[in-house]
């Protein structure tokens, strides 16, 4: 449990600077990934816990997105009332204060007092006065916005990797932001780019003494597995292809027990742990089919597949790789499982049966986000068994096995 830590939805330091830099730009489509970002954060959190002001910047750039008089008068009421009566609202005092005496105590000017009477009880004004009004309020928000970063953002700026001295003095910083839960998403991408843009230098098997205490780094803080996949997002850059061929041959020389100028900083606790399909995705999409990447990565991971059946797999990425149901139907005998157009193959674990038939296994299950349709696995089960296993499913929860899929009885 953290202690005196505040929960925020903002995912990093960078990522509150990034929707300043946005909020502080005059190109509309800048405003409206600002207005799209803010609605992320407010649906993260209740919109108690997030300053009002990040509120106010919410509903002041959507009017501005909408183009409309109506929307843009309600925000800047909004606007007015939310921070005059901050302090107020904080106190719970046993007696209401105008909003003039508010308003003046918040540092906004008496015309703002009277802008908000005017819209709550009279007629909107033109699109003139609030366009002040508008700009006026978006520099007091942007005041607040600046005086947090200020205090909330490290001197390296992990979002623009070439902006940080990557170097033996890094380490320490390395080292602070991979112990913070939030910070070392930021470090590893940041460092995974740097590594994607320096692979010329290590073409010939040479890695600077630099790059070995940063390796270090991420070895003791068991984070040279998010690394690697990092450097996988990067595909298909040819310094990604040369680091994810690297990493592959040091986690295959751990396993064959032979030399690799990476081995060093990889055991067989990361070999064991490693992602490889997310990577393998990675791959799937990014790459071309005929990357020695895909073969590298089974024959690693799936060491006992059969010749015949990874012949098989390869040409179906050689066909569509995310849409496996073009394949013919010599090609769909050949596998060992069905294939579904709802499923990208290479979540679906070896050896499993797709069917809609019985138990639901998602890959939610399987250790990946939910966000492809259910599928069920068919192991050998004749129709009663089947429904056997739907009803048992209703009643009780069925464990897990080896290999993301329900065992069947038959």
């Amino acid at each position: 449990m953290y202690v005196n830590c505040r929960v925020v939805p903002w995912l990093s330091d960078f990522q509150f600077r990034y929707v300043l830099s946005k909020i502080k730009s005059s190109d509309i489509n800048d405003t409206r990934e600002a207005a799209l970002w803010l609605q992320i954060w407010l649906c993260r959190v209740n919109v108690s816990k997030i300053p009002r002001a990040i509120v106010c910047t919410y509903e002041l750039l959507l009017a501005r997105v909408q183009q409309s008089t109506q929307a843009m008068a309600l925000a800047v009421m909004r606007f007015i009332s939310l921070v005059s009566s901050e302090d107020q609202d904080r106190n719970r005092g046993g007696f209401a204060v105008p909003i003039y005496s508010l308003s003046r105590s918040a540092g906004l000017p008496d015309w703002m007092g009277d802008l908000r009477n005017d819209i709550a009880h009279g007629s909107v004004p033109s699109r003139q006065f609030l366009e002040v009004a508008y700009a006026w309020a978006m520099r007091w928000l942007v005041e607040f916005w600046e005086r947090n970063t200020d205090e909330t953002l490290p001197k390296h700026d992990f979002g623009n990797p070439s902006s940080v001295k990557w170097n033996s003095d890094a380490v320490s910083i390395v080292d602070d932001s991979l112990k913070d839960s939030i910070r070392h998403y930021s470090v590893t991408h940041a460092f995974a780019e740097h590594l994607v843009d320096q692979a010329s230098k290590c073409f010939h098997k040479s890695v600077p003494n630099y790059l070995k205490s940063i390796f270090r780094s991420f070895q003791k803080f068991r984070k040279l597995n998010n690394l690697v996949l990092a450097v996988f997002f990067n595909l298909p850059k040819e310094g990604a292809i040369f680091w994810a061929n690297a990493w592959i041959g040091a986690y295959k020389a751990v396993s064959l027990k032979e030399e690799h100028f990476l081995k060093e900083f990889v055991d067989e606790n990361d070999l064991a742990s490693f992602p490889w399909r997310h990577c393998l995705e990675q791959v799937c999409l990014k790459c071309n089919p005929s990357s020695s990447l895909l073969v590298s990565l089974l024959e690693l991971f799936q060491p006992h597949m059969p010749d015949k059946l990874l012949s098989t797999v390869i040409g179906i990425c050689h066909s569509d790789c995310s849409l496996p149901h073009n394949t013919s139907d010599i090609t769909r005998s050949d596998l060992k499982w069905q294939l579904d157009r709802t499923v990208r193959w290479w979540r679906i674990p070896l050896g499993a049966s797709l069917t809609k038939k019985n138990a639901s296994t998602s890959c939610q299950d399987q250790g990946f986000p939910h966000e492809d349709p259910p599928v069920g696995c068919q192991i050998g089960q004749d129709k009663d068994q089947q429904r056997q296993c739907e009803i048992q499913d209703t009643l009780q929860p069925v464990p897990l096995h080896a290999g993301g899929y329900r065992k069947g009885k038959g």
